[in-house]
């Protein structure tokens, strides 16, 4: 039992972890756009 909740907690950090790399991702492409458009006018 104690094997099989390490196993539920690692693979919650794991998509923990992948959500706030792709939650990143997505925050630093959106600045890039917003700076890109805002010096284009």
């Amino acid at each position: 039992m104690a094997m099989l909740n390490s196993v539920s907690v690692g693979a919650s950090v794991a998509v923990a972890r992948r959500t706030v790399i792709l939650g990143g991702f997505i925050v630093v492409r959106f600045v890039l756009e917003l700076g890109q458009w805002s010096h284009r006018h």
